[in-house]
């Protein structure tokens, strides 16, 4: 899910139901902040608050997954390296939870490691003649424990032609640490003038690469151009030259 820059956002979920030809939507709201938690020996453990903004009780349900990628897929399989408590809990109208996580052991990773605390909201039983569908929150919040050693953003790219007159670009992170990247601009050196401009948003983990593919907004057969793309830690601009058309 796009997080954003803020440090905590209102989350609505419709629950919808259908009935026949009938239907109507009921809005559950929960407020989660912050969206992401950095743990490192310093600092071994963080919170979550997770307010209750509807007129019903809600139950919820914590589970810790870690995270990894392969061939540009997220990867998440249950885990207990971290400590997490409550994980399950009733949250009455207008309160508010604090969900305690933190380090089962001190850790020596020479890489950043990354897990999803997800937040899952438990429907409550049907209601007797019940028919319809039933929809519940599933949120997962990015948590990351710092390397051992100093962080190393390190971001690598290749740009390539493609033969139905795309923008291939294959970018590996070549660090030792997540890089979050969003709102890409392809522009042509010469004239500064804008090829393509979308707002792709995705995390890439140490090791990782990511294959992304732009459509020019005109007739574009280059061989250089300039890349920007905004990350967590800044701004990324670089130059790149084009490889002949990739099938």
């Amino acid at each position: 899910m796009h997080i954003g820059k803020h440090s905590f956002f209102r989350l609505t979920l419709a629950l919808i139901t259908v009935l026949g030809m009938a239907g109507w939507a009921v809005a559950s709201n929960l407020t989660i902040y912050p969206v992401r938690v950095m743990l490192n020996a310093q600092k071994p453990a963080g919170e979550i608050n997770l307010q209750n903004d509807d007129e019903a009780p809600k139950v919820i349900q914590v589970e810790l997954m870690k995270w990894s990628q392969k061939d540009g897929q997220d990867i998440y399989t249950p885990s207990r390296d971290l400590l997490v408590n409550p994980p399950v809990f009733t949250l009455q109208p207008g309160k508010t939870q604090l969900i305690r996580l933190g380090l089962n052991k001190p850790t020596k990773n020479p890489e950043e490691l990354a897990y999803r605390l997800y937040i899952n909201e438990v429907p409550p039983p049907p209601k007797p003649g019940f028919t319809g569908l039933q929809m519940a929150l599933r949120v997962g919040i990015p948590v990351f424990i710092d390397p051992s050693q100093p962080a190393k953003p390190k971001l690598e790219w290749q740009a390539s032609h493609s033969a139905d007159g795309s923008i291939r670009l294959v970018v590996t992170n070549k660090g030792n640490v997540h890089m979050e990247l969003l709102d890409f601009q392809l522009t042509e050196p010469s004239k500064n003038k804008i090829i393509s401009k979308e707002n792709k948003h995705f995390y890439l983990l140490p090791g990782q690469s990511r294959e992304l593919s732009f459509k020019p907004d005109f007739n574009w057969q280059g061989d250089r151009l300039k890349l920007s793309a905004n990350t967590g830690r800044g701004l990324v601009e670089t130059a790149l030259a084009l490889e002949k058309a990739h099938p």
